[in-house]
């Protein structure tokens, strides 16, 4: 599977010439989806609550670590 990633330089981007990544977690216009390294959706939302996947990823970060630190 091709991976497209939005806003990549051209020199860098990856594209999904098969379609397979639109066929199997059918993006909708202006979303944003996590997903895990097995496939599976972990989080999927609007593109302008990027927020809300970075609260999801705080959840799986060590106590002794907050978003944004080292």
């Amino acid at each position: 599977m091709y991976i497209c990633r939005i806003g990549a330089t051209p020199d860098s981007a990856i594209f999904d010439a098969e379609g397979e990544f639109q066929h199997v977690y059918q993006p909708r216009s202006g979303e944003l989806i996590l997903i895990r390294p097995d496939g599976y959706i972990a989080a999927r939302t609007p593109a302008d609550r990027e927020a809300d996947l970075i609260d999801h990823l705080a959840k799986f970060r060590s106590r002794g670590n907050q978003v944004g630190q080292a």
